[in-house]
């Protein structure tokens, strides 16, 4: 659970949403056992004083399966905005039995430009959204949902893709994931990314934005070219503040 969080934070959602399903699994096969024992933790309440409560281990963990699958709806896109905000919640109040504070919640934003067609709107605004999605409960060739303890082998290049065998691979990659799949920090023209980590005074606005890599050249080293989709105008954002989205293919 600790590691989905960390990792989510670092940006690395595919990375953090593997962690999550693993805390699932391992939280989920704990023996009678297991969750019939008592360890020490800090009380929330009362955690600047040092104290330490008794605690039982079966309500930890399914503390922690209701939050890291509600973690895992969210970045799914599965969830709906209630779901969100129950899950954020959930997240906070076991981030801060580890001692780690408040979990920021990413505010995705969808802006379109003059370029898209009106009868095109619905289309791009859910390519937008998938962009914004994790991979890895359903297999993305057949739709075959993941059994449990069994995971789906991921695309070992993009890391962003998900089959359930070599068959569904091999077939999607001749339909579509070949053109779409490349290494991480590795963008071409009409890819989906979106922002994270920028500072200053246009940090709210760029943060979490959608948007999409042209193939004009930057003039700044280590920059791409990006533009909301159907945008008349081009701004250079650093690579290391671009993060892939999910490919439709």
């Amino acid at each position: 659970f600790a590691r989905g969080y960390v990792l989510k934070n670092r940006g690395d959602r595919a990375s953090a949403a593997r962690a999550y399903r693993a805390c699932v699994e391992m939280a989920s096969g704990a023996a009678a056992a297991a969750r019939a024992r008592t360890v020490l933790l800090p009380n929330t309440q009362t955690q600047r004083d040092g104290l330490l409560r008794p605690t039982a281990v079966g309500p930890i963990l399914d503390d922690l399966i209701a939050t890291a699958s509600g973690n895992l709806r969210a970045m799914e896109g599965q969830a709906s905005p209630e779901e969100r905000a129950a899950a954020v919640e959930r997240l906070n109040e076991q981030t801060a039995r580890l001692g780690f504070g408040r979990a920021p919640a990413p505010t995705w934003q969808f802006r379109l430009g003059p370029r898209v067609a009106p009868g095109d709107v619905e289309a791009v605004k859910a390519r937008m959204e998938r962009a914004t999605t994790v991979g890895g409960s359903t297999c993305d060739g057949c739709g075959k949902a993941a059994v449990h303890r069994s995971r789906l082998k991921i695309c070992s290049r993009c890391k962003l893709a998900y089959y359930c065998s070599p068959t569904c691979q091999t077939t999607a990659w001749k339909d579509g994931h070949k053109n779409a799949c490349r290494k991480r920090g590795e963008f071409k023209a009409g890819d989906l990314v979106y922002i994270e980590g920028m500072a200053g005074e246009l940090a709210d606005f760029l943060n979490w934005s959608v948007v999409e890599i042209q193939a004009e050249p930057a003039l700044d080293a280590g920059c791409r070219v990006i533009r909301i989709p159907g945008g008349d105008s081009g701004l250079e954002i650093p690579e290391a503040n671009l993060r892939r989205g999910r490919p439709p293919a």
